[in-house]
């Protein structure tokens, strides 16, 4: 869905299933920083600041998103 570093160009709005937001560690690892439920945004600062995502988006189950 979108990947850290990537540039993005919508805004995600969950309709239904489930969204987490992952972001690398210096070490490598990644760590879960935020879950995204049905009715919340999945928003990156990135499209307001125009800066590559700091997060990885994945979905945890299947899901329906509205791109804005």
């Amino acid at each position: 869905m979108c990947k850290e570093g990537d540039y993005n160009s919508g805004l995600y709005y969950l309709v239904e299933g489930q969204l987490y937001g992952t972001q690398k560690e210096l070490s490598g690892d990644e760590s879960i920083v935020f879950n995204c439920y049905p009715g919340q945004f999945c928003g990156n600062m990135s499209i307001i600041s125009g800066e590559p995502s700091l997060f990885t988006i994945r979905a945890k189950s299947d899901t329906e998103i509205a791109v804005l």
